[in-house]
């Protein structure tokens, strides 16, 4: 019976040793879990490709900065997370990454710039956050009255449909007062190698207002650069002046920081830190 007694005190050691084990694996798990989270602030990820290809996602939303034009202000600083959109068939949220947030409209007073773009899924609209952090620009999301489809091959043919017939759809962006400004930042995915359908619009609509103004294009690309990009902003703004372009591969976005600066400081428009 002792023996028996001395065999169970042992196991029961045992199980106990075992237990204290599992819930201290159990916590490392759960701590590598948290750090390795990719919606937390460091976020490396976003999209908006297509080829039809836009490097493109959701912003955080808060109203907590001031504008001179309007109250639907949204917190800026939070890069967009759509983790695996890149390169041909990124699929997008179905509202041109704003299905759960307000499209980004950040307009102040002083502002001598301002970044307007279009991002279908994200990867422009964290380039975007990247100029205007180093600019101090003002920030102007360009939303279209019937958002592109999260399909891939969907958003492609319609805007295939869109730029044969010249018909580009119609934006629901209260574009501001552009007087103001004197450099436009121009953000885009790279569609079929030129600019997206809704900037083609916006050129379009805007051609007045972008006269003598100096416009400064970048975007994201699927792999194979910017195509006729730069022409196209040219042919559309003829009175304005056409800066140097950036643009980077959708998936290195998020690891462009140094080239951005770079290009912005070659432009003569680094804010000074």
């Amino acid at each position: 019976m002792n023996k028996e007694n001395a065999e169970r005190r042992m196991f029961k050691k045992y199980a106990i040793a075992l237990s204290v084990l599992l819930l201290v694996i159990l916590a490392a798990c759960s701590s590598s879990n948290e750090e390795g989270n990719p919606n937390s602030s460091t976020g490396e990820n976003s999209a908006d490709s297509l080829e039809t290809n836009d490097s493109n996602d959701s912003t955080d939303s808060s109203e907590s900065d001031e504008t001179a034009e309007s109250d639907d202000t949204v917190d800026f600083s939070e890069p967009t997370d759509n983790a695996n959109n890149y390169g041909r068939g990124a699929v997008s949220d179905g509202a041109d990454t704003n299905a759960d947030e307000e499209p980004v409209r950040i307009l102040t007073e002083d502002a001598s710039s301002i970044v307007i773009y279009f991002s279908r899924s994200g990867n422009t609209e964290n380039l975007a956050q990247q100029v205007a952090a180093h600019t101090g620009a003002d920030v102007l999301e360009l939303q279209v009255e019937n958002p592109y489809p999260a399909d891939y091959e969907k958003t492609v043919d319609r805007a295939t449909e869109e730029r044969e017939s010249g018909d580009y759809p119609e934006l629901a962006t209260q574009i501001p007062d552009l007087s103001q400004y004197d450099t436009i930042f121009l953000g885009h995915p790279i569609w079929s190698m030129t600019i997206a359908n809704p900037i083609a619009r916006f050129l379009e609509d805007n051609n007045e207002e972008l006269s003598g103004k100096s416009i400064a294009a970048f975007s994201t690309n699927s792999g194979y650069g910017d195509g006729s990009s730069v022409d196209r902003i040219s042919e559309l703004s003829p009175d304005s002046t056409i800066l140097e372009n950036y643009t980077v591969v959708d998936e290195e976005a998020m690891d462009s920081q140094d080239d951005v600066k770079a290009w912005l400081e070659r432009l003569g428009v680094l804010e000074e830190e």
